[in-house]
């Protein structure tokens, strides 16, 4: 993962097995809930931004994780 210093410290606080669990449960058109791969993390008004491939078909794809 490459993730940004911001982004890094959100990811760290959330707990291990939830973030495999976000990492695992991705939607994409094509094959519906698929797992993320190549991953890259930003923060966008708050919420973290994990963007990467899909693992089933290497399209690109998203996953957007609000924060409290």
């Amino acid at each position: 993962m490459d993730l940004s210093p911001k982004a890094k410290m959100l990811w760290d606080k959330i707990p291990h097995e939830f973030r495999t669990r976000l990492l695992n449960d991705v939607y994409c058109s094509d094959y519906g809930v698929t797992g993320i791969a190549n991953v890259k993390g930003v923060i966008k008004k708050d919420s973290l931004i994990l963007r990467g491939t899909c693992t089933s078909c290497n399209q690109p794809d998203a996953r957007l994780i609000e924060s409290e």
